[in-house]
């Protein structure tokens, strides 16, 4: 047992018997103060405000509590004492150490602040700032978007700061703009800080489909996703999603492709984005243009990607897809020169799949003259797409000697990270 240096004190020693004084010195400086759950404020009339229920940590300056107030409490206000804060001081009296709820002129150094009211021209109470609410520096609360609970089409994003190399900036706790649901279907909307200002905004460029997708975070400290059915009238928690990427327990990945959440919370492996497809038999001969492989025979596995009229296929936007084919041509007629490749039809044109000879897909391949020749044609490649992208395979398997061909097999994969 080591002596006493530097006047120690200890709570609780060992095998002594815990008591409050002892446990909420225990508790003092280490468990963060301020408001953790709940605590917002709505009008009652002219002159009261009420709390809702709230879970805080709240200090006298020399003992720390936690209280959950499970009830809803009105208080009277005015505008010499616009703040609504919490007060409590530890008495060692089991009928006096309750938190008091009030109003106040000016908040002492260890109330925990509510909120501020805002009146009318009349005096009458007619709003809430947050500017000053006591938040707990804790991590994981800051910047926090929850639902509002009032039943609209907003959320609430709690205050925290927004760091921009030596420059701080300090967001209040704040309702955001209203949303817009999309008109059929469901959309992903994002709600990010502005990195020039530190203003809260919401990106709205999404498409609305059956299973949408998050538009690019490029550019965006993004903090949380929504998304909204063309039926919603109100924001619910389970339509939010927690993308902070300062939380730990966040998404491992910026878009959130790999770990994701399930309704309970738990963490969940997110499957990518993928179709694989294999086809055998006899098809496109004669074709001495770009013409689009529209049988695709088996489809081996799917998920997130399909292929639509006219072999067409859409990749979401946000994710790193690996695509590649493996076509076998016979040849039909003398000695043919067969070409193969893929093509961008919409969306993001910047990866060098266009309709020239400069797409970096196009392989192709000479078909000896002989019974049964055949020639097979492959390609690798990586295609990051900014907005939705659509796409597909084409070939060439006539030459302009005359000299014919057909496609007898294909194998295709589009597989998204």
């Amino acid at each position: 047992m080591g002596a006493n240096t530097g006047n120690q004190e200890v709570n609780l020693l060992y095998h002594t018997p815990g008591v409050s004084s002892q446990m909420n010195l225990r508790q003092f400086g280490i468990f963060p103060t301020g408001i953790h759950s709940g605590g917002w404020l709505s009008i009652v009339d002219a002159t009261h405000a009420q709390i809702s229920a709230l879970i805080c940590e709240i200090t006298d300056g020399s003992y720390n509590v936690r209280v959950r107030m499970q009830e809803a409490v009105s208080v009277l206000i005015g505008s010499s004492t616009p703040y609504v804060v919490l007060r409590w001081t530890y008495t060692g009296s089991a009928s006096n150490d309750y938190m008091e709820p009030t109003a106040v002129a000016t908040p002492e150094d260890n109330d925990l602040v509510v909120g501020c009211c805002t009146f009318s021209g009349g005096g009458a109470l007619n709003g809430f700032t947050y500017t000053s609410r006591s938040n707990p520096s804790v991590k994981d609360l800051f910047l926090k978007v929850e639902e509002t609970g009032d039943g609209d089409l907003r959320v609430r994003i709690r205050g925290g700061y927004f760091q921009d190399g030596s420059s701080s900036t300090q967001i209040p706790d704040q309702k955001s703009d209203l949303f817009t649901p999309p008109a059929s279907n469901s959309k992903v909307y994002l709600v990010y800080v502005d990195n020039s200002d530190g203003t809260i905004k919401i990106d709205s460029t999404g498409t609305a489909a059956v299973s949408p997708v998050a538009p690019s975070y490029a550019g965006k400290l993004v903090i949380a996703e929504v998304t909204l059915a063309s039926t919603n009238t109100s924001i619910a928690q389970d339509e939010i999603v927690d993308v902070r990427p300062f939380v730990s327990y966040g998404k491992e990945s910026v878009d959130g492709t790999s770990i994701t959440r399930t309704a309970a919370g738990a963490l969940k492996h997110v499957d990518p984005y993928y179709m694989l497809t294999r086809t055998i038999g006899p098809q496109l001969n004669g074709n001495t243009t770009w013409t689009a492989l529209a049988n695709y025979g088996t489809v081996i596995g799917s998920s997130g990607i399909t292929v639509a009229s006219g072999g067409i296929f859409t990749l979401p936007a946000g994710r790193l897809y690996e695509i590649a084919y493996t076509v076998m041509f016979k040849r039909l007629s003398l000695s043919p020169e067969v070409r193969v490749r893929y093509h961008v039809l919409s969306g993001d044109l910047g990866w060098w799949l266009a309709n020239d000879d400069y797409n970096q897909s196009i392989a192709r391949g000479e078909i000896e003259n002989v019974s049964d020749a055949h020639n097979t044609l492959s390609f690798k490649g990586l295609i990051l797409p900014a907005t939705n992208t659509t796409l597909r395979l084409e070939v060439i398997t006539k030459d302009a000697t005359g000299a014919d061909a057909y496609v007898w097999a294909a194998t295709l994969a589009m597989i998204g990270r």
